[in-house]
């Protein structure tokens, strides 16, 4: 049996509100869910964050993937997350419902599950945590300093 090749990626270039440059460790991934033999697939771009516990993405992402009533998923309570508020800056928790989904990465598809909330801010990005992406493959690696991802399937 052959070795796997690794899937690598480039850290993606930001301008933050004070004009500088920052780099983020963001990959294209496709969100998929089973419909009978019918799959509803949307790409978009996600987050690779290691102090995630879980995945977690907004609501909308829900509804579009054909999940009717997100809140028939189990009920996960609050979990952390930070949202801007009146004061600029203000932490809170989320709510939010846990659903079976997939994940394609390039060419590998992972079954997982996935946290759907509506009270992440609409600007903010998909997250992809320990639980649910990064238990998926036998090792992710971050380099700021290279600006390479790299996923070992």
């Amino acid at each position: 049996m052959g070795r796997s090749v690794p899937l690598v990626f480039g850290y993606v270039k930001f301008t933050n509100d004070r004009g500088e440059s920052i780099l983020k460790p963001l990959i294209q991934v496709e969100l998929q869910k089973m419909h009978g033999k019918d799959i509803t697939a949307i790409a978009t771009m996600a987050l690779i964050d290691s102090g995630s516990d879980f995945n977690v993405f907004h609501a909308d992402l829900a509804a579009a993937l054909g999940i009717d009533d997100m809140k028939k998923g189990e009920y996960i309570g609050e979990i952390g997350g930070v949202a801007q508020g009146e004061d600029g800056k203000k932490a809170k928790t989320i709510h939010g419902w846990r659903h079976p989904i997939g994940i394609k990465v390039k060419d590998r598809v992972r079954s997982t599950d996935a946290i759907f909330s509506p009270d992440i801010a609409n600007y903010g990005f998909c997250i992809l945590g320990q639980v649910g992406f990064f238990d998926k493959f036998n090792a992710i690696s971050l380099s700021y300093k290279h600006g390479k991802i790299i996923i070992k399937p």
